[in-house]
This record gives structure tokens, C-alpha cells and sequence, in this order.
């Protein structure tokens, strides 16, 4: 019996409701690509008050938002802060002049910073921040490899992250932190189907075993600092990311056609954050102007799986009973990306004061040009920001908490760009792609200190 006889035959009569669900889920697994993303804090920033400086918040000092920041910072706070805020995103991208299907960005932000004083000067504190979309806590997703999709964008701001840490100040100038950011892992111990045909009668059973195991990847921090008003901050985070691990086994039972069994081996990256350096510098004058700047390298040559890898075989009197994916190296590139941003204050009486903040960032692709299978599309990437804060002061003398509120909106241009692929795929000729657009984010924030 030839190949094409036993396709022929899967597609008609009794044999064709099995096979035509598990052969379509076959070739849309062959197909699938997986993610590469950056954190969804590393996209916008965490708090309203850094976000409107461009998030170029490595040398500021310390803040519920610390954790997230700069851990080492946290030990510079100067009181007990817990904060939250909401931010919320709209992306206006497209792909050969249609829509880019990019979702909206928005998700809810904590955070709580609590030092302590220690003799001989010394300060600990404890810091933590989190993320939480208001969506879903993670979303994971394997698409076509051949379709175009924004690869740092369509999961990465619609994720949890959490991040506690720990900071002490161990002279008058010079603070140490230390945490980590946390994610899990999907991992499947075994995926189970079984289909046919039975005495006239359709048999589908299946059964799932699936594990989420708990990932860190380390998060260490220094400030000195301020000396003349100058302070530094260097912040170093570890690589991190969610590796979809699945086994698929579907036994087949199609009397007088075909009974065997499908074995699919899955590898994918759905999230990653690649390992990052941070150095920041901040300048504050008498505590009414504050400029901030910080350069970050990031290792995204170090990222792999853009494409998953799917191992198939098929013990159903085919040949050949092996199938295997082959994807192009992604040969993603080291970036250096670079953003400034600056504070003014006019404080007013009891504690009150107005606070105006502007910034702006570059972030460089890391993304090769896509002339092959694959279609990892994204941008070099423009950022231009505002925000406004209002400090409240106490807000009574018999619960003297002082509370602020801060406002950010940050716009994001992305650079149009085009690569010719080899691929036959609608758009531009020869399977062309021309993409781009714009982001708008806006942020509400609110800080209690007691």
C-alpha cells in the first residue's frame, strides 16, 4: 500500500474524524515557532515615576519600584513605601500595510520596599515588586513559523513577573543587592490520545500530565553614592526564560486502514529575557533637578529555539518513520541601548509639591533580517516619554502617611523596516515584508510611606 493510498483512505470513510484532527494538529506543530521576549517591565518600566524618565532608573534612589530598578537602591529608601499602579498600552503595527494582531498591553504593578536600621550604620531592607497582567498570568503560544509576528512584543508585556530582593547599605556611600526574578517552567510528562474507529462507533480518549516548574535567574545591584550630588548604579540580571517541554503520544486504531502510533517530541522557548548589564548615572541639585542616564548591553546571541524543534515519528507503516524540523541558526545580536531622563520639582508647602519629568531611550533590534522559513519581525525602536507627579505630603496628623500620585505616558516609534525572503508569501514580491508602526502607553501610579 503506497503513502498516498493510506492519506487518501485517513481522509475518507470511517478513518477520516481521527485522522483529519491529529494529522492537522501534526503539521500545525511541525510548523510552530516559539518566542523570544523581554521582560514586560523591561518594556515600559514598572512605575509611573520611572516610565516618564524613559525608565532610566538604575541610579535613582530608592523606591518601592527598587526591586525591579536596582535592588541595591532599596536600602537608600527613605522609609517604609508600598505602591501600585496600572498601565495600560495600545500598539498600532503592521505588516505589509495590515494590522500586526499585537493585543493590548496592560496589567497591574506592586511593590513594597521596608528598610531597617542596624548598628555601626549599617541599613538592610527588604524589597519586592510584581507584575500581574489583568488578562491572564502567562499566555503560551506556538504559530506557524513561516507567519510574520513581532517576536519581542506579542507575548513579553502579558506575563507575571516577581521579583523580591534583599539590600544592605554597608557604608555611607556604598549599598549592595542581591535577588531574583521569578518564572516557571512547562513541562510535559506525557500528552495521551487515542483515536479511532471501533465497530462503527468513533473512540477518542486523552489524558494530560503537565508540570510547572519554578525558575530564577539571579539579580545583583550597586550604588554609590551621592557624592556632590552624583550617584552610580550598576545592575546585573541573569538570563531567564520559559522552556515548553512536551511529549505527545497518539495511538491510532482505524480498523482496515491503518493502527499504529504517532510519537511528537516538542522543544520551544516561549519567553526570554536574555542576561543584561546595566550601568547608570544620576545627577540630583538640591533636590529640585534630577538627570538620570543608563546604558544596558544585553546577550541576545545567546538566545535559541526561535523556531521550535519537533521530532515526529510515526510508526504507521510510512516511510520514512522519522520527521524532523530544520530551522535556520536565529543568530540574534548583542544590543546596547541607551536612555536619559530628567525631573524637575517645585516643592510648595507642608510637604507638597508638583514634579514634571521627561526622558527618551533607543533600543536597537537585536533580530537579523528574515530571508528564509522563519518571520521573527521586530523593530529598532524610538521612545519618548512625560510624566507628572503630585506630592501630597501627610495627608492628616492622625495617620501621617505621606502619599504621592504619578502620572506617564511614553510614545514608541518603531522604524520601518523591510526584508526580501526567499519565501513565497503574500505582501511585498518574492515574499517581502515591510513592518513598523507605533506604541502608546499610559501609566497611573500611587506611593504610601509610613
Amino acid at each position: 500500500m503506497t503513502a498516498t493510498t493510506i492519506i487518501g483512505r485517513c481522509f475518507s470513510g470511517r478513518g477520516r474524524p481521527a485522522w483529519t484532527a491529529l494529522l492537522v494538529a501534526v503539521l500545525a506543530i511541525l510548523a510552530s515557532s516559539a518566542r523570544a521576549q523581554a521582560d514586560p517591565t523591561e518594556l515600559f518600566g514598572l512605575d509611573a515615576r520611572t516610565m516618564g524618565m524613559a525608565n532610566a532608573g538604575a541610579a535613582l534612589g530608592g523606591s518601592w519600584a527598587s526591586a525591579t530598578h536596582n535592588p541595591a537602591a532599596a536600602a537608600l529608601a527613605p522609609r517604609i513605601e508600598i505602591g501600585v499602579g496600572y498601565g495600560y498600552g495600545h500598539a498600532w503595527m503592521t505588516v505589509n500595510h495590515h494590522d500586526g494582531g499585537l493585543m493590548d498591553m496592560r496589567g497591574i504593578a506592586f511593590g513594597v520596599v521596608a528598610p531597617f536600621d542596624l548598628p555601626k550604620g549599617l541599613r538592610l531592607s527588604f524589597a519586592m515588586t510584581a507584575y500581574v497582567p489583568d488578562q491572564f498570568l502567562a499566555r503560551v503560544q506556538l504559530i506557524p513559523a513561516y507567519e510574520p509576528r513581532f517576536v519581542r512584543l506579542d507575548n513579553s508585556p502579558n506575563r507575571i513577573s516577581v521579583t523580591p530582593v534583599v539590600a544592605l547599605k554597608v557604608w555611607r556611600l556604598l549599598s549592595l543587592g542581591i535577588g531574583a526574578a521569578v518564572l516557571a517552567d512547562a513541562s510535559g510528562k506525557g500528552v495521551r490520545f487515542d483515536v479511532g474507529v471501533k465497530g462503527g462507533t468513533k473512540v477518542g480518549e486523552a489524558a494530560v500530565d503537565v508540570d510547572l516548574p519554578t525558575k530564577v535567574a539571579p539579580i545583583a545591584g550597586v550604588f554609590f553614592g551621592p557624592i556632590g550630588g552624583f550617584s552610580v548604579g550598576i545592575v546585573y540580571r541573569g538570563e531567564l526564560d520559559m522552556r515548553l517541554a512536551l511529549d505527545i503520544l497518539a495511538n491510532v486504531d482505524v480498523a482496515g486502514v491503518v493502527t499504529g502510533d504517532t510519537v511528537i517530541d516538542m522543544r520551544a522557548v516561549n519567553y526570554f529575557t536574555p542576561q543584561k548589564l546595566t550601568a547608570g548615572l544620576a545627577y540630583n541639585w538640591r533636590n529640585r533637578i534630577i538627570a538620570a542616564a543608563t546604558l544596558t548591553w544585553r546577550d541576545w546571541s545567546a538566545f535559541r529555539s526561535g523556531t521550535a524543534d519537533v521530532r515526529l515519528f510515526m510508526d504507521l507503516g510510512l516511510s520514512p518513520p522519522m520527521l524532523q524540523t530544520e530551522m535556520p541558526a536565529d543568530n540574534f545580536q548583542d544590543t546596547l541601548s541607551v536612555r536619559v531622563g530628567g525631573e524637575y520639582r517645585h516643592p510648595l508647602d507642608h510637604g507638597r509639591g508638583l514634579t514634571s519629568r521627561v526622558g527618551y531611550g533607543f533600543e536597537p533590534s537585536p533580530v537579523p533580517a528574515q530571508i528564509g522559513l522563519s518571520a521573527l519581525l521586530d523593530n529598532d525602536r524610538h521612545i519618548v516619554t512625560a510624566g507628572f507627579g503630585v506630592d501630597l505630603g501627610r495627608i492628616s496628623q492622625i495617620v501621617p502617611w505621606v502619599v504621592r500620585i504619578d502620572v506617564a505616558i511614553q510614545y514608541h516609534h518603531l522604524m520601518n523596516r523591510v526584508d526580501q525572503r526567499a519565501l513565497r508569501w503574500g505582501g511585498l514580491g518574492g515574499g517581502g515584508l515591510i513592518y513598523g508602526g507605533d506604541m502608546l502607553h499610559v501609566a497611573l501610579s500611587g506611593t504610601v510611606g509610613f
